[in-house]
């Protein structure tokens, strides 16, 4: 009975002792996790925060931006079917928003620009474009609607004028030589000075001039001056009257000496195509 009570007592020691030594055996193995799992060292702990505030950075970032679905030309009405969504992180204000549909394009815009505010104009009156239809001299019949052209005058003498500069034709009836464009203010009252040029001057012709590839050929710079009289409209015009600064008044001038010199040798006037030697067509300089 003894021997079995030592035995009993010997096998309880025995899982004491072990009991014992594994308790520093977990502890160091715990702590070992902690350490090198659980605890994240300075260095993690800093990567860990700068993520996060990245990602919050980009988060809030990130904006819905509207393309150009297609290219876009110069004087269009921008709508929401001419373009295209995407978000991009962005900082910039600039870019436009579901309000600003409607807004004329100031120059021409290249498919896959993002669009921004400032491509746009929104409430100046040169900014509104009138739907105008006009007619004009032989039109070559690699002409068509929706092509984007020059408006072009040519005097008898030669010289050769950009009146209107990369315009698209909404309508066109070679029938009768017209086309209808969208034209501004000052588009409008320029192409009146230059239909009354071509009806003035005998030998002059409006004609149009086609770009082949629109979509990578830069508009033409208008070098047309208007008669003195649409000047002078112009000038006292509050809301184009910045226009009035690109002109070289004094050209208009020496243009018309020149014609006067070219059509009227003996200083007979010339008015709509025939010559005459009592009246005065207002607004053109003739001795």
């Amino acid at each position: 009975m003894s021997k079995r009570i030592r035995r009993f007592a010997s096998a309880r020691h025995r899982r004491t002792v072990l009991l014992l030594l594994c308790i520093p055996v977990i502890c160091i193995i715990g702590a070992l996790v902690y350490f090198f799992v659980i605890r994240e060292n300075p260095e993690a702990a800093l990567y860990r925060y700068k993520a996060g505030e990245l990602s919050s950075r980009i988060e809030s970032g990130t904006k819905l931006v509207y393309l150009a679905a297609d290219y876009i030309p110069k004087g269009t009405v921008l709508s929401q079917s001419m373009t295209t969504e995407t978000m991009l992180l962005s900082e910039s204000v600039g870019y436009i928003t579901e309000s600003d549909f409607g807004g004329v394009a100031l120059v021409d815009i290249p498919a896959g620009t993002e669009l921004t505010r400032s491509l746009f104009g929104y409430t100046q009156d040169t900014e509104v474009y009138k739907e105008i239809e006009y007619e004009l001299g032989s039109i070559p019949g690699n002409i068509q609607a929706a092509d984007h052209v020059d408006i072009r005058l040519k005097f008898p003498d030669g010289a050769d004028y950009i009146v209107l500069s990369k315009k698209q034709i909404k309508e066109l009836d070679t029938g009768r030589n017209k086309a209808v464009f969208d034209v501004n203010e000052t588009e409008i009252l320029m192409m009146d000075s230059a239909l009354v040029d071509a009806g003035i001057y005998e030998g002059a012709v409006l004609y149009l001039s086609k770009y082949p590839a629109p979509a990578f050929e830069s508009a033409s710079a208008v070098n047309y001056i208007p008669s003195l009289v649409i000047c002078e409209l112009i000038k006292t015009n509050p809301q184009i009257e910045k226009v009035f600064t690109s002109f070289d008044y004094e050209k208009r001038v020496q243009l018309e000496a020149s014609l006067k010199d070219y059509l009227s040798p003996n200083g007979r006037k010339v008015s709509y195509g025939k010559d005459t030697s009592s009246s005065d067509k207002g607004g053109y300089v003739w001795d």
